[in-house]
C-alpha cells in the first residue's frame, strides 16, 4: 500500500482490487495452476507406463527369486537344491553364497513392493 504525505495529510494511493500487486499474484496463482495441471498430466503418462512395466517386472522378480532360493540351498551344488545333501552342519557364509543371500533379500523385498503396487493401482 502507498502512502503520500502532503501538508500533514495522508492520502492512499491504492486503486482497488485491480492494483499492481494483485495482479501479479492472480499471474503467480495461474501460473502455479498451469504448473500443476503439467505436473499432473506427466504423472498420468508415468503411472500408466508403470502399470505397463509392473506385471512384467514382477516375472522377472519372481523367476530371480525363485533362482536364488534354489541356488542358497546347502548341500551338493544344485543337487543340495533338489532335496540331496543332508548335512545339518552350521557355518557362516562366505563369497558368492553371501551375496546370493543378500541379492535374495532384496529381490524379495523388491517382489513385495512391486505386489503392493498393483494391488493399490487396481482400486
Amino acid at each position: 500500500m502507498n502512502m503520500v504525505i502532503t501538508d500533514g495529510n495522508s492520502e492512499n494511493l491504492h486503486s482497488g482490487p485491480l492494483s499492481k500487486e494483485s495482479g501479479f499474484f492472480i499471474l503467480y496463482i495461474w501460473l502455479l495452476f498451469i504448473s500443476f495441471s503439467a505436473i499432473v498430466s506427466r504423472m498420468e503418462i508415468l503411472i500408466n507406463k508403470v502399470l505397463v512395466i509392473l506385471p512384467w517386472l514382477q516375472i522377472i522378480l519372481s523367476v530371480i527369486l525363485i533362482a536364488s532360493i534354489l541356488l542358497q540351498q546347502t548341500g551338493i551344488g544344485v543337487g543340495g537344491a533338489m532335496g540331496g545333501g543332508d548335512d545339518s552342519i552350521h557355518y557362516t557364509r562366505r563369497g558368492m553364497e553371501k551375496v546370493l543371500f543378500y541379492v535374495t533379500i532384496v529381490v524379495a523385498i523388491l517382489f513385495a513392493l512391486s505386489a503392493i503396487a498393483v494391488i493399490l493401482t487396481n482400486k
